[in-house]
């Protein structure tokens, strides 16, 4: 690692640390002594320059790092999770908020460049013209969509998304419309990079999705939002800023609410596999599992007075709605090969979990259960009889065993942390009335622990899968209810938890 690289982790890393936690404990503390704050209100400001100044310096300078480019990037990932949104937006200086602008906006550019070059075929070539092109795929696929990812989940975890992108800094909030449909439509565009990169875009915009302070995809209610520009600037500022005439032209590469979640409804209906729907698996679904509980929240269910005025018509029955079609896609692709994607629906799905009626139980997690643990008595079946017959650990067919014991893990580690959360959520319920489905579930459950309990081959696969995908059987137990989108080693459970 070069001097300079060593030197900028070294410096930032602790006290990114520190800034970090206390901004945690400051806003879960409202009522707290800001004489106390007075100091680290001031690290703050100093904290988004150096952001704004070395994102700037990877954007035009990241071929002078080298080898150490990714240590930087981790700076920057360790520096957007320090940030005090809220306190700079009230009294920063200016000069932070016009590199906030100066870095959303290059960022806009750089995604929707990224795009141009995908759709006209110009990464394909291999002379020299595209070298520019090159640098622009290179810098947006290794820093930009990361660090836009930590930074937006930053910003929804601690709801800076009301004081970064809005009113005060109108033109951020036009950079993420921006982004946003840039992403979208990359999410389309028919390409082997943009193939490797489905799982990061589609995580960048869900984390987007919980931070933007407005319901873009239910544009028709938009004029009941005091976050948009669309309604805190006259029609003579808007022109200014450069946005079209209506709200609905922000975004027409991204359907409305109803339509995605129609056009998940009948793929899920149809047993579409993934290869026909790339898009909507990495790209339209994490998106809306965080888009629909954010406004749910904000929803008529929650503020019945104000029927009528309110800027999103999100409803617990659409949360529902999306919850089956993701369980009815799991049971379509339940067995087959190079589904690597699985794993990742339980991932992003978590926030949408917590809204599952108890209907939900009989209709969509006691049939997935029964077809898993179906094929794990098959499986472990055919392991028996092979063992019977005295084959060899090197034979074709235990190696083929092996295999199914591989499949079979993934299968479970897409279902089994939706169903804890699940379970969790209905638990004391069923505690004070119980439930003859619910008791129905946990044998099944049980069924299951103990073929993997009595199979070398499945606790073996079982333990491999969790190491290959560094995953923490206890995290998702210990978890948040209101824990958002993340990686699957913060929110999988291995079998053996249970």
């Amino acid at each position: 690692m070069s001097s300079l690289s060593f030197g900028t982790c070294a410096v930032i890393s602790p006290f990114s640390s520190y800034l970090s936690s206390f901004i945690i404990f400051h806003h879960s503390l409202p009522f707290i002594n800001h004489y106390h704050y007075l100091p680290l209100r001031f690290l703050s400001p100093f904290y988004w320059v150096i952001f704004c100044k070395m994102a700037a310096l990877v954007r035009h300078r990241v071929s002078l790092f080298g080898n150490d480019a990714p240590a930087i990037v981790n700076c920057l990932h360790i520096l957007a999770r320090s940030l005090d949104a809220r306190t700079v937006m009230k009294s920063g200086p200016e000069i932070v908020k016009a590199g906030l602008r100066s870095f959303f906006e290059g960022a806009a550019d750089d995604i929707e460049k990224m795009v141009e070059n995908l759709k006209l075929g110009k990464v394909s070539k291999g002379n020299q013209q595209v070298k520019g092109v090159s640098q622009n795929i290179n810098y947006t696929t290794i820093a930009l969509l990361p660090v836009l990812t930590s930074l937006f989940d930053h910003i929804s975890q601690h709801q800076f998304g009301d004081d970064v992108l809005c009113e005060s800094l109108d033109d951020l909030q036009m950079s993420c419309y921006r982004i946003m449909c840039a992403i979208y439509s990359l999410g389309t565009v028919k390409n082997p990079h943009v193939e490797r990169q489905m799982p990061a875009l589609g995580e960048c915009l869900a984390h987007l999705a919980a931070a933007m302070p407005v319901a873009y995809l239910e544009p028709h209610l938009n004029e009941y939002n005091s976050f948009s520009v669309y309604t805190t600037k006259t029609p003579r500022e808007r022109a200014i800023l450069g946005l079209p005439n209506e709200v609905q032209e922000l975004c027409q590469d991204i359907p409305e609410l109803d339509v995605l979640l129609k056009e998940i409804g009948d793929l899920a209906e149809s047993g579409a596999r993934y290869t026909e729907m790339p898009h909507v698996i990495e790209i339209t679904l994490p998106m809306l599992c965080n888009y629909l509980p954010r406004w749910w929240e904000r929803g008529v269910e929650i503020f019945p007075e104000l029927e009528g005025q309110i800027c999103t018509d999100v409803t617990s029955e659409q949360l529902n709605q999306l919850l089956g079609s993701i369980m009815k896609i799991v049971v379509n692709n339940l067995g087959i090969d190079e589904a690597s994607w699985m794993k990742r629906l339980a991932v992003f799905s978590q926030p949408i979990v917590s809204r599952a009626k108890p209907e939900m139980l009989k209709s969509h997690f006691i049939p997935t259960m029964e077809k898993l643990k179906k094929r794990t008595g098959k499986v472990v079946a055919e392991e028996d009889h092979l063992r019977m017959e005295g084959k060899a650990e090197g034979d074709e067919e235990e190696g083929t065993i092996r295999e199914e014991f591989a499949v079979l893990c993934r299968d479970l580690y897409a279902l089994y942390p939706l169903l804890i959360r699940y379970v969790d959520n209905n638990r004391a319920r069923w505690l004070t009335c119980p439930d003859p489905d619910a008791e129905e579930l946990f044998r099944m459950v049980g069924e299951v622990f103990i073929f993997w309990s009595k199979s070398h081959n499945f606790k073996r696969e079982e333990q491999n899968f969790v190491v290959m995908n560094e995953i923490n059987n206890m995290s998702f137990l210990t978890a948040d209810s209101k824990s958002k989108m993340s990686t699957v080693s913060q929110y999988h459970l291995g079998l053996k938890s249970h």
